[in-house]
């Protein structure tokens, strides 16, 4: 195949160089015409798309030139574009600085170089000679940017067939017999079918294949269109100037205009690529990236909204108020690291490693009616300030799943463990889910569509072994009216409060009717998001308290089914207050956090920590 390649390419270059020989050979001084130096037929206004294609190939040089000062001053940047985007930028600069003087002599030149065809009218000989050397420096750009550099060979077969192709042009408006000039045409277009035969061949980056292909194809088109209008000038449908003046001069802008965009979609691909590459390892070697402002407080809308809750309720703020970063730090020597690395970040180069600092960030745990809290050492990684935002990375290493859950880097197969200080209320450490329980957590994320995040949180409760939680769906809906029915358990509640009773089972197995009924209609509340009661009286005549968050609110598909579904959370532990004095409490999402409505009925308490992420979460 080498072989035949060689000798395609020999033929191609004999044709060019017998090509230019019958150009400038004497024998067809007599067949073809020399261009002369006339006056030019056009004056006036009809000579302003010159004008306008002068300008647009200033523009476009303009353009190139900003690009390239740019790249040589931010030396970080211009490693990533890569040398032959500079080559091909730096060519498309003299490409276009040719074309702009060529056609602001047209446009100001009162003679021009020209062939006068019989019956047809006169030709601008230098275009030709333009497009003799500014289509093969096309080619030659398109494969810089789009083909790996390798096979940079192959685009030389094309750039060999475009010389030919335009030296037959040249041919056709030179002929003076018409025979000739058909022979011409009918040539220089079965090179401009074999040019686009072979750039469609072409081996292209594996990341650039859609990109280039988009490229030929528009090419393709334009220039498609020169010999098109050429058939029509000489079919008598449009004029010389139409032809020459008009619409050659737009086909001529529009042609190295794609080009040049070429140049830079292409690499822009690439260095998108590259970004996206970076951003896959940098999110894999940290377990959460948390956005800030330049104030460190965190950007609840940027950033995961598990972990922006999950931080915000670990913080020592109200939930209403905005959350700083530094809250969370355990001493004033762990603020003062992050306000350093800041500065280090600020001050560094842009191609510079983050600074990274090691601190210990509040971390809160309960069990039955004890809260706790603990550190938790973390890496921080901390980028630059750009635009009032910094990005920064947290990694936690090691098997503590507990931490690891509030950076949002569990999975829901891993298993919850309490590493907190030991307590005669603590009861080891979890096991991993039940089938059964697991099939009833899968069946009612897929009911209601929920994203990751939120299934993988739903997943961390039923984990936990201080946590009494269930999943209870109801519809008053008249098409498919369901009593409420508890269709999943954790072990706790099942062993504290359901150990004869199979699932599924009704919710007044476990609750009277009148609290069902009161739990029913609280949650007909709209704007509500989490329900609380103290003092909630069971069917076994124990007094605790009963925290309630609907889940349809969390998915698209779910705020627009009939059927309801909700997470019910039961005992002393999962709040902070070990009254059992008769209450209710219900709160709405505001800002990443919650904000109590209307008027608290007896003690007030705060909502249970490890339901706020689900319950602070915006509604869709």
């Amino acid at each position: 195949m080498a072989v035949f390649g060689d000798i395609e390419n020999v033929l191609v270059i004999a044709t060019v160089a017998v090509a230019c020989a019958g150009l400038i050979s004497e024998s067809n001084i007599g067949s073809l015409q020399l261009p002369q130096n006339l006056a030019s037929p056009w004056a006036g206004d009809s000579q302003a798309p010159f004008l306008m294609a002068a300008t647009i190939f200033v523009s476009q040089m303009a353009a190139g030139i900003v690009l390239l000062i740019v790249f040589k001053n931010m030396r970080q940047l211009r490693d990533y574009w890569g040398r032959y985007f500079h080559l091909a930028l730096k060519l498309q600069v003299v490409m276009c600085l040719y074309g702009s003087c060529m056609y602001f002599g047209k446009w100001t030149g009162e003679t021009q170089y020209i062939t006068t065809v019989p019956g047809v009218g006169p030709y601008l000989f230098s275009r030709h000679v333009h497009w003799l050397m500014s289509t093969p420096i096309q080619w030659y750009l398109f494969g810089l940017t789009c083909m790996p550099h390798r096979g940079l060979g192959k685009v030389w077969k094309i750039c060999f067939n475009t010389i030919a192709m335009q030296i037959y042009g040249i041919f056709f408006v030179s002929a003076v017999d018409m025979k000739m000039r058909i022979v011409f045409f009918t040539a220089s277009c079965i090179f401009f079918v074999r040019i686009f035969w072979l750039a469609c061949r072409l081996p292209l980056m594996a990341n650039l294949a859609r990109a280039g292909h988009r490229v030929i194809f528009f090419k393709i088109g334009i220039w498609g269109l020169y010999p098109v209008v050429s058939a029509l000038r000489w079919m008598g449908v449009i004029t010389s100037w139409t032809e020459q003046v008009l619409l050659f001069s737009i086909l001529d802008v529009v042609a190295k205009a794609i080009t040049f965009s070429a140049i830079l979609a292409c690499r822009a691909i690439l260095w998108l690529a590259h970004i996206n590459g970076s951003m896959h390892l940098v999110m894999g070697s940290h377990n959460c990236l948390v956005p800030v402002n330049n104030e460190w407080e965190l950007l609840v809308d940027e950033g995961h909204p598990v972990i922006m809750n999950m931080l915000i309720s670990a913080s020592q703020s109200d939930s209403y108020e905005a959350t700083s970063f530094l809250s969370l730090c355990m001493s004033d020597n762990d603020k003062q690291k992050l306000r350093d690395a800041a500065y280090d970040a600020d001050t560094a180069m842009l191609d510079s490693p983050p600074p990274k600092v090691s601190i210990i960030l509040l971390s809160e745990s309960q069990t039955q009616a004890i809260t706790r809290q603990a550190g938790m050492e973390v890496e921080c990684h901390v980028s630059k300030l750009f635009y009032g935002r910094r990005v920064i990375g947290m990694l936690k290493e090691g098997h503590d799943h507990v931490s690891k859950a509030m950076l949002g880097a569990c999975d829901s197969d891993s298993q919850l463990e309490d590493n907190c200080a030991p307590s005669a209320d603590s009861t080891g450490p979890s096991e991993p889910l039940s089938v059964q329980m697991t099939l009833g957590l899968h069946n009612c994320c897929k009911t209601l569509e929920l994203s990751p995040p939120y299934c993988t949180m739903l997943t961390l409760l039923f984990q936990m072994p201080s946590m009494a939680c269930a999943i209870f769906v109801w519809s008053e809906a008249t098409a498919a009216s369901v009593p409420p029915t508890v269709v999943v358990a954790s072990k706790m509640l099942q062993s504290e409060w359901l150990a004869q009773h199979p699932m599924p089972h009704t919710l007044d197995r476990l609750l009277p009717e009148d609290c069902v009924t009161c739990i029913i209609n609280a949650l007909k509340i709209p704007e509500s998001s989490l329900h609380q009661w103290s003092g909630m009286t069971t069917c076994g005549g124990v007094a605790t308290t009963v925290a309630a968050v609907p889940l349809n609110r969390l998915s698209r598909s779910g705020a627009t089914a009939d059927v309801q579904l909700c997470l019910l959370a039961i005992g002393v532990g999962i709040t902070d207050t070990t009254s059992n004095e008769p209450n209710y409490t219900h709160w709405k999402p505001v800002q990443g956090g919650l904000v109590s409505l209307g008027e608290a009925t007896g003690t007030v308490v705060k909502p249970p920590h490890m339901l706020v992420p689900l319950a602070s979460a915006s509604a869709f």
